[in-house]
């Protein structure tokens, strides 16, 4: 089927659409009553998480009101985030790392201070922003890039230093390209190389190999000068978001001048 456009998306009620976005359904309404027939544009919201049983549950301690607010202890941990995450393998990646001892939420959900509810009182309570890739500066947060000769060799050495998960995420969609470039004194390239961090679509992993980096691997890919003449020597990283749109996040850039070989 065509993929919709950015338009539709963002007034999803051409039944296509509706049909693209049904196979997300599992997880945005993950506890199968509160499916979205409209709005799709928001993404995930309150109830997603919060509306289980017969009110709405959360980390505070219950209390009278409308919504019938209960303290559930699984917001406490990242048992709240097993049932969209585990089928993606995330779950398993944070809880064979060094980082298994760190709940999912104070990575993705730091401690701010601000009314709990519309005209509350202050309090510290988790942010609610989800810090992502969608961030730029959270994500280039997320991995160390460096790049310096040696010898008659460029190795560009990338590592995973501050996520407790694969990355990119397992979402074939979520790519991590690095390209290397040796230019010329016009600033053309006489060779350049690209390297791909993802994981397959699932239908081929069969035959193909993911190659996102684990937490706290350390990647070096090593590039030898080419034998034209050549100048400068662009590097760049950039995450890949979404392939629907082509978009890309700038993560590193550093560019050798000339005579640093």
């Amino acid at each position: 089927m065509t993929h919709p456009t950015p338009e539709e998306l963002a007034a999803p009620r051409d039944p296509r659409v509706l049909a693209h976005l049904a196979a997300c359904l599992e997880c945005r309404a993950v506890l199968g009553f509160a499916v979205r027939s409209h709005r799709f544009e928001e993404g995930i919201g309150c109830i997603e998480c919060h509306k289980l049983s017969d009110g709405v549950n959360g980390p505070l301690p219950s209390a009278e009101a409308p919504c019938n607010p209960t303290f559930d202890a699984r917001f406490l941990k990242s048992d709240t985030c097993i049932p969209c995450h585990a089928p993606h393998g995330t779950f398993d990646e944070w809880n064979a790392s060094s980082w298994k001892d760190k709940s999912c939420q104070e990575c993705h959900m730091p401690i701010v201070e601000r009314p709990g509810a519309t005209g509350g009182p202050v309090r510290r309570v988790r942010s609610h922003r989800f810090l992502s890739a969608r961030q730029p500066e959270f994500l280039r947060n997320a991995v160390k890039t460096e790049a310096a000769f040696e010898n008659n060799d460029l190795p560009v050495r990338i590592t995973d230093h501050n996520t407790g998960h694969n990355f990119p995420g397992e979402i074939s969609n979520r790519e991590v390209i690095l390209q290397v470039w040796f230019l010329n004194d016009l600033g053309l390239p006489v060779a350049s190389h690209c390297e791909s961090m993802h994981a397959p679509p699932r239908p081929q992993r069969l035959d193909k190999s993911a190659t996102q980096l684990r937490p706290g691997e350390t990647r070096v890919y090593r590039y030898p000068p080419p034998a034209e003449e050549w100048g400068p020597v662009k590097c760049t990283l950039e995450y890949k978001f979404l392939s629907l749109w082509h978009t890309s996040v700038p993560v590193w850039e550093q560019t050798l001048p000339r005579g640093e070989k």
